[in-house]
């Protein structure tokens, strides 16, 4: 297979590290007293963030995924890793509710971006052949991720809160490093497209137009 695949492998994997690293501590930081070092809310409240948290990382995708294919999917995993990095930053830097939520929104928002990219890169690097074997092997970065990622949390959370965010900020930089590794798939098709929309030569609708039309396919309601 080839290499890129390894490397948005490494960098599914360090993504998830750092958003599990948050996101299944969250439970207890958010709803341990303050006195705890947690923010003192309830578990109604935790609800309300995590709809939020949800939606927007699933949702927003629909509308913004088209930016990987306009602007190129490196282009947006650079900028997808700096949001959450921001993201995790914020948390660490205001210790109450609203730090923590608007924080988990920038991680929303970044997931949504970065996602695109990552999985446009797995399909366009493999075939009828070892595609099965490419998206198991891929989803296994995921879980190990998934799986390190709390262990790390837990270790920092027994010195201090902030200390869990602002080790998994570090860890999503380390994406920085991958990307300078990353060879972006068809990226000269990319931009010749991109001079023919500059010349006028092809005509291009708007993201949000062109999710609503893909939304109106009757096999994505099925």
């Amino acid at each position: 297979m080839y290499s890129g695949w390894w490397v948005v492998g490494g960098m599914e994997m360090i993504e998830r590290l750092a958003y599990y690293g948050v996101r299944t501590v969250s439970t207890l930081y958010v709803t341990r007293a303050k006195s705890d070092g947690g923010l003192g809310e309830n578990m109604a409240t935790y609800g309300t963030l995590l709809f939020f948290w949800s939606l927007i990382g699933s949702g927003a995708s629909v509308f913004i995924g088209g930016l990987s294919d306009r602007h190129g999917y490196k282009r947006t995993i650079f900028v997808s890793t700096a949001i959450k990095c921001f993201g995790y930053l914020l948390m660490a830097w205001f210790h109450s509710y609203t730090g923590f939520f608007v924080g988990a929104m920038f991680l929303a928002l970044g997931t949504a971006v970065f996602k695109p990219g990552i999985q446009g890169t797995l399909i366009k690097v493999t075939n009828r052949r070892n595609s099965s074997v490419a998206w198991g092997v891929f989803y296994q970065t995921v879980n190990i991720g998934g799986w390190i990622g709390p262990l790390i949390a837990l270790q920092m959370r027994q010195h201090d809160w902030k200390f869990v965010f602002y080790t998994n900020a570090a860890f999503i930089c380390l994406n920085f490093l991958l990307l300078l590794l990353y060879k972006e798939p068809d990226n000269e098709e990319r931009l010749e497209r991109r001079a023919l929309v500059k010349s006028g030569k092809v005509q291009e609708a708007s993201l949000v137009m062109d999710s609503i039309q893909e939304l109106k396919k009757p096999h994505l309601y099925l």
